[in-house]
């Protein structure tokens, strides 16, 4: 009875073996950081340090956007506003 169970999941699962290989390479562009506060700002150089790092560990460079005002607002209402990519 366990040998007929472990084939009929085996059957079950096997399609599934081959869905990583379908993945899409994600991502295909470069990534956009968008910052709610000013440039030369403790979180603008965390992210300018960091940066370069992750992007190599990506694959694809980082370009970082900085948005100031509004308490960082306006960055979050441009990022609610962008196109769905992912």
């Amino acid at each position: 009875m366990t040998w007929r169970r472990t084939l009929l999941r085996a059957v079950a699962l096997a399609p599934l073996a081959g869905l990583p290989a379908r993945a899409e390479a994600y991502p295909g562009r470069p990534i956009r950081v968008v910052i709610g506060y000013v440039p030369g700002g403790a979180v603008d150089i965390t992210m300018r340090i960091l940066a370069p790092r992750l992007g190599a560990l990506l694959g694809q460079p980082l370009v970082i956007d900085n948005r100031p005002g509004g308490a960082g607002n306006l960055a979050n209402e441009i990022v609610a506003q962008s196109p769905a990519d992912g």
